[in-house]
């Protein structure tokens, strides 16, 4: 298991999806802004500010629930949360006054509670138009569309 540990800024509970602050204190991530969605991996435990927090950072992360096996989970809007669609994501980025979310794999499920934790780099989205996401930096050899639903592509 890859482990990293860093002071909290703010409580953190274990699960939470966590990045850093430009002082190196540890902060819930959130798919809201380009800096909150800078994901460094999944607390470990539970902690209040200044104390010690452990986080999984490219491993296994066992303590999830409600998770489909072989899918992706994405970084909320919601601080520290994950949603575990892309749809999911969408729905919960539409419900919000944001023009822009920021869109960050952060893995994938392996079982129903376990996570291979793998962030991938945040993709800027502006939600006041339609897109199409290009998934070859996160999943290559398909097309994510907006509805979730993936084309696959010739190799």
């Amino acid at each position: 298991m890859a482990l990293v540990s860093f002071i909290a800024s703010e409580n953190i509970n274990q699960g939470d999806v966590v990045t850093i602050n430009p002082s190196g204190l540890l902060y819930k991530a959130s798919a809201g802004g380009e800096r909150d969605a800078r994901v460094v991996g999944i607390a470990n435990n539970t902690g209040q500010a200044n104390d010690l927090i452990f986080v999984t950072k490219d491993s296994y992360f066992a303590s999830s629930s409600g998770l489909a096996p072989g899918s992706s989970v994405y970084l909320s809007v919601v601080s520290g949360s994950l949603n575990t669609s892309y749809t999911a994501w969408l729905d919960e980025v539409f419900s919000t006054p944001l023009s822009t979310a920021y869109l960050t794999n952060v893995g994938r499920a392996v079982t129903s509670s376990g996570i291979s934790v793998e962030v991938a780099k945040s993709v800027s989205i502006d939600v006041t138009g339609g897109f199409l996401l290009l998934e070859g930096g996160f999943f290559p050899g398909f097309i994510l569309a907006e509805d979730g639903a993936t084309i696959e592509l010739e190799n």
